[in-house]
This record gives C-alpha cells, structure tokens and sequence, in this order.
C-alpha cells in the first residue's frame, strides 16, 4: 500500500523552525549548495539520498525535505519512504514558494 503523501506549507515550517526544541531534520534535495533554507540541517542531491541511512540512524525521526517546487521531494520521500523511513513530509511548492 502506498503511504498518502504529507506536505507542509512554508507558514507552518517557518513556525516550526522558530521553535527552539526543532525536532526534525530539514533536508535540502536540490544539490546546488547555494540558498537554502535557514535551518536547513542537511544538504544531500536527490541522486545522492541512499546515504542518507549512514548519517539518519532513526527511521522514526521526523524528516522534511525540499527541493526548488516540490517534484523531486516527492521522488525523495517515496525513496525515504521504501528504505523504512515512516514520517517524511514535502516542503508544499518547495523553494520557491519559500522565498
């Protein structure tokens, strides 16, 4: 069965980030290295996110990703999703909607 894809809005990310006890991991899938989110904790190209399971020990944590509007995200979480990570979310519209 298919997970039902959860998405986040920018208004609620940047409250969450905000929060001084952030417990999640923002990831930024776009592999360019060049403005990203403040916050963003990881950096890791789309192509690149099998590593992922060398630095996020705990499949249970709650990780977001994003990537420039949203496509490769939902790529990323369904790779998350099949290597056993259970709570991944989309940046909804991704970077660009962000700024």
């Amino acid at each position: 069965m298919k997970n039902k894809l959860v998405e986040i809005t920018v208004d609620e990310l940047k409250k969450r980030l905000s929060d001084k006890d952030k417990e999640f991991v923002l990831i930024d899938i776009r592999g360019n290295g060049v403005n990203t989110i403040q916050g963003t904790d990881l950096e890791i190209a789309l192509q690149d996110l099998s590593t992922i399971e060398n630095i996020l020990l705990d499949k249970s944590q709650e990780v977001i990703l994003y990537c420039n509007t949203g496509n490769s995200s939902k790529l990323g979480i369904h790779m998350l999703e099949k290597m056993g990570y259970s709570n991944v979310k989309d940046l909804k519209g991704g970077f660009e909607e962000w700024k």
